[in-house]
């Protein structure tokens, strides 16, 4: 796993910035405005800062596609 989470967020969600709210965030269902994943979806690496050594990036493009915006 890495060090550090990678955040690479679509435009939509780009304002979300990355941190500890957006890492909170994607596991709580997404963000709950700003509308779907656009022009792609959000991509997110997940690193020791945020998250357990046991995720893994697999998980979060499941994670991504099941958020409410992208339903």
């Amino acid at each position: 796993m890495r060090k550090q989470t990678v955040f690479d967020l679509c435009d939509t969600h780009a304002a979300l910035g990355g941190g500890r709210r957006s890492a909170e965030m994607a596991c709580e269902g997404g963000p709950a405005y700003g509308g779907p994943c656009s022009p792609r979806p959000c991509r997110i690496l997940p690193g020791s800062d945020f998250y357990s050594q046991d995720c893994t990036d697999e998980e979060f493009v499941g994670l991504v596609a099941n958020w409410a915006v992208n339903r």
